[in-house]
């Protein structure tokens, strides 16, 4: 099955479209957050990700047992050959990754990814196998026994072309109903068949407000960027989140508005659209 969306509409159309389409969305928001006033409260165990790019510093209780599915979708261009020539059509880029967590005690907890991903093309690719992770989250001390809570987060990827070291320093600190956090995060990413190493930074910084006990909205930004090009290609996002949880499962949802070129039209091939959308979707078990 192919999840490409091609959209080649009048402006007129997509006019209307898009203001019927905000109403919706606002409508759906409201309904979510309703739902989720109404929710039984999420278990103490649980450690949900009310902002879906960034990691607070606590980890799941020994024995405890996570299943996540992660979905980020772009509306990206591409570009399409016809009998006439080029044309720059919409289409959706798609990764879901699943993640199975364990609290192994003594502030760690474990973690292993499945990864699929789908690039965006106007011919369409089923989505694929994309490679595996490792990852071990250590928080350095319980909530609340020091000023800011910190935790370190360490991962390896094994992907078809790459092999992916990734390092984060977890801040977070929680004043009421209230949380505010910061991910310091870097990656290191070697490519075989270039012989050639890859320096990424991916900070991540967000503050989140408890509506009760399983309702919590939030704001996020996330950036992107090379060390080596000096932050010239960073990609920057800022948007609403979302989380609706309960005595199990919990849903975490973020859309997010680039910021960098900001009033330009988005570009034909480039993989970041002008709006990311993430889900997560998590059972105990």
């Amino acid at each position: 099955m192919h999840l490409i969306l091609i959209i080649n509409k009048p402006w007129r159309a997509r006019s209307r479209r898009s203001h019927d389409g905000h109403t919706s969305t606002l409508r759906a928001a409201l309904f979510f957050a309703a739902v989720g006033l109404a929710l039984p409260p999420a278990p103490a165990h649980a450690t949900p990700k009310p902002l879906p790019f960034s990691y607070f510093a606590d980890v799941k209780a020994a024995g405890d047992f996570e299943i996540e599915t992660i979905t980020d979708f772009s509306p990206v261009r591409v570009a399409r050959e016809t009998d006439d020539g080029s044309d720059a059509v919409t289409a959706l880029r798609f990764d879901v990754t699943t993640e199975l967590e364990l609290g192994i005690g003594h502030g760690l907890e474990l973690g292993w990814y499945f990864a699929f991903s789908q690039a965006a093309s106007a011919g369409g690719h089923a989505l694929a196998f994309d490679g595996m992770k490792q990852r071990l989250r250590w928080a350095l001390a319980e909530p609340g026994e020091w000023p800011i809570d910190v935790g370190l987060y360490f991962e390896i990827a094994e992907k078809p072309d790459e092999l992916e070291l990734e390092e984060k320093l977890l801040l977070s600190k929680r004043v009421g109903a209230v949380r505010m956090l910061v991910n310091v995060w870097f990656e290191q990413e070697y490519y075989f068949q270039e012989n050639a190493w890859k320096l990424i930074y991916h900070p991540t910084a967000g503050v989140t407000y408890d509506l009760s006990p399983n309702a919590t909205v939030g704001l996020e930004y996330w950036a992107q960027g090379h060390l080596e090009a000096g932050g010239r290609s960073a990609v920057h996002y800022l948007g609403p989140t979302l989380m609706l949880s309960s005595a199990n499962p919990w849903l975490s949802i973020g859309v997010y508005l680039r910021l960098d070129h900001l009033g330009d039209a988005a570009a034909v091939g480039d993989p970041f659209g002008k709006l990311w959308f993430r889900t997560i979707l998590s059972f105990d078990i």
